[in-house]
């Protein structure tokens, strides 16, 4: 008995390694998604949604006829790495995100707190907003903690804030997301039934 354990755990193991090598590849949606799974048990997703790229990076792994996907945490609005002022030609004030990649933060919510009143506005496709305003007491990005700032206009009216990445609010967010595994297809499971038009199929 004792030498029949060994060999029983020895054929489990190589059957999940089995299975989890069966599994690596390239996978899509009908709409166009991807989802590749890699060697060690590695995600990685993309999919091109409201005019921009969503995607996604983490672990995977499978339980029976399950696979499962988590996303790795990512850095995001909450991870500033600086804040400068530069000197412009403008007449109003501009602010500018950007990460440690030179990645611009488009469509991002930005407020500005000006003498007791509040300015919300979203950055453009080039990533800043313009303020008419002559000060600024603070600022807030998306819905992160009020940046405490006092601008200087007459000297340096660009405030450019660097974060370590903007690409938060672009990520597909898999938290513990169940998938059937049928054949070359990964079915959606929603509410512990599996969505037979909403699949990934193996290419």
């Amino acid at each position: 008995m004792k030498k029949i354990i060994p060999i029983l755990i020895f054929l489990l193991f190589a059957s999940i390694l089995t299975a989890q090598s069966r599994l690596n590849g390239t996978y899509n949606t009908p709409w166009g998604s991807e989802l590749i799974l890699v060697e060690g048990n590695i995600f990685n997703y993309k999919s091109f949604e409201c005019y921009h790229l969503i995607t996604a990076k983490g672990n995977w792994n499978i339980s029976n006829d399950t696979l499962r996907l988590n996303t790795f945490p990512k850095a995001g609005y909450d991870s500033i790495i600086s804040i400068k002022q530069k000197k412009t030609d403008l007449n109003s004030y501009r602010i500018t995100l950007t990460d440690l990649n030179n990645n611009i933060a488009y469509f991002t919510s930005i407020t500005a707190y000006i003498n007791g009143k509040t300015i919300n506005k979203n950055t453009d496709t080039l990533g800043y907003i313009d303020l008419n305003t002559n000060t600024i007491d603070s600022i807030r990005v998306e819905n992160q903690k009020i940046i405490k700032y006092q601008a200087d206009k007459e000297n340096q009216n660009h405030i450019i804030i660097t974060y370590f990445n903007v690409n938060i609010a672009d990520t597909e967010n898999f938290e513990n997301q169940p998938f059937l595994i049928k054949g070359k297809k990964l079915f959606y499971i929603y509410l512990n039934t599996h969505n037979k038009k909403k699949y990934f199929k193996k290419k």
